[in-house]
């Protein structure tokens, strides 16, 4: 009895171990997520809650049919250009290539891909209408550092930040021109991975069960010398 005991007790504490170790291992971002900081018109009226941020992921699903529009007339420019931002129509190819290349600091940009494309509108009484005035909008994006916004259908403007001043709403994407980590060979591959995957975090739990397994059967085997004794 005293055997099973210790058994369930080292079960139990096992378990406890696990679900604390997760519980506190952070949970992972949202990579590509864009959001906007702010946005003020030209007179300084704050108009961020009236702007509507829909991602080329939730087209199908916007309440607004221009939105959706919007969000088909980026991913058909995207597809004929190859998903290939430089080749995307711009006041001229060569003219958006070479903004690129500025901006990215690179000079093949053939391979420089799109995080993410989004619409943004300006909605008033749960319509979709135009900007009143020009206004500055700051974005959020953790995985981007150029934006490039739709002028209008078929043709392209590169900005160099994510805060750009615009006279009318229509699709953004945003480009990165940062090494990804799937890209750093710096790093080793001894198992100091971050704990955010979840995988390292596993391994400590079964690691901890393995301990108190140990001193579980330590624990009967001296139970069952004393009752021997």
């Amino acid at each position: 009895m005293k055997a099973l005991k210790v058994i369930a007790t080292t079960i139990v504490s096992v378990a406890l171990l696990g679900s604390t170790v997760l519980a506190a291992a952070p949970s992972p971002t949202v990579k590509g997520a864009v959001k906007i900081k702010s946005a003020k018109t030209a007179s300084g009226k704050d108009i961020t809650a009236n702007l509507v941020i829909t991602p080329m992921s939730e087209m199908g699903s916007t309440p607004y049919a221009e939105v959706k529009a919007y969000l088909q007339s980026a991913s058909d420019d995207f597809k004929a250009a190859s998903d290939k931002p430089a080749n995307l129509k711009g006041t001229d190819g060569a003219t958006l290539e070479a903004k690129l290349k500025s901006l990215s600091g690179m000079d093949d940009v053939s391979n420089l891909k799109a995080t993410e494309i989004v619409d943004v509108s300006y909605v008033e009484n749960g319509k979709v209408v135009a900007l009143p005035e020009e206004t500055t909008i700051e974005f959020e994006c953790a995985d981007a550092n150029i934006v490039l916004h739709q002028v209008k259908a078929g043709a392209w403007t590169a900005e160099g930040s994510l805060t750009t001043k615009v006279t009318t709403l229509s699709p953004f994407a945003f480009l990165s021109a940062k090494a990804s980590k799937s890209d750093d060979k710096s790093g080793s591959d001894d198992g100091q991975k971050s704990p955010q995957t979840g995988e390292y975090v596993t391994k400590a739990v079964l690691a901890g069960a393995v301990i108190l397994a140990a001193a579980g059967i330590v624990c009967v085997v001296r139970a069952k010398k004393s009752s021997a004794n």
